[in-house]
């Protein structure tokens, strides 16, 4: 893969890890607290607007500082683009669809150990892994690694886990051992 294209590909990761609502609502909620102290002291009028502008401009800055630059941590990283051909498998997703996952320690870009997932379709996920630049294509036939992916995803979830499939999701709630309300599109 040419090397702008993984550019682009570890800057598209890293928007959806900064757009999700465990990120956002906290940096909103700050902001908020910021614009009325201003409003107070008479340096600017409060508006709900300049509150979500002031939220959206900092968590762009989050992870693109020289020393802290998330792309270009993925860039450090191996990627593979893993599937599962012709089989009925439904990878989920979550509000926090980039998820870390690291068996020896607590996750982070900068260990070789931290894989990265992200789930682009029902049957499609990329893996960031180990430290390097191979590009590999990896086609699984062994389905019960969906099941290990859906629990290692929806653990990082804030609030919400997506599946097209019913079933999934209830697998997916019986292994974390919690009682979940399922909405399917046509129950919502």
């Amino acid at each position: 893969m040419k090397k702008e294209y993984r550019k682009v590909l570890a800057e598209y990761l890293h928007l959806h890890m900064i757009r999700v609502p465990k990120m956002f609502d906290p940096i909103t909620e700050k902001s908020k607290e910021f614009n009325i102290y201003l409003d107070k002291k008479g340096l600017r009028t409060y508006d709900e607007n300049t509150v979500k502008i002031t939220a959206l401009r900092l968590l762009l800055r989050i992870g693109s500082t020289p020393k802290a630059n998330i792309p270009n941590a993925f860039m450090k990283k191996n990627v593979s683009i893993e599937f599962f051909p012709r089989t009925r498998v439904n990878i989920a997703s979550s509000d926090s669809p980039v998820v870390m996952y690291d068996e020896t320690r607590s996750p982070g870009l900068a260990y070789e150990t931290t894989d990265v997932y992200f789930p682009l379709e029902k049957s499609i996920f990329l893996r960031y892994w180990g430290f390097g630049d191979e590009l590999r294509l990896v086609k699984h036939k062994d389905i019960s690694v969906v099941e290990d992916l859906n629990y290692i995803l929806s653990r990082t979830a804030y609030k919400e886990i997506y599946s097209s499939d019913k079933s999934t999701l209830e697998k997916i709630a019986d292994r974390m051992n919690i009682k979940v309300e399922v909405k399917m599109p046509g129950n919502l």
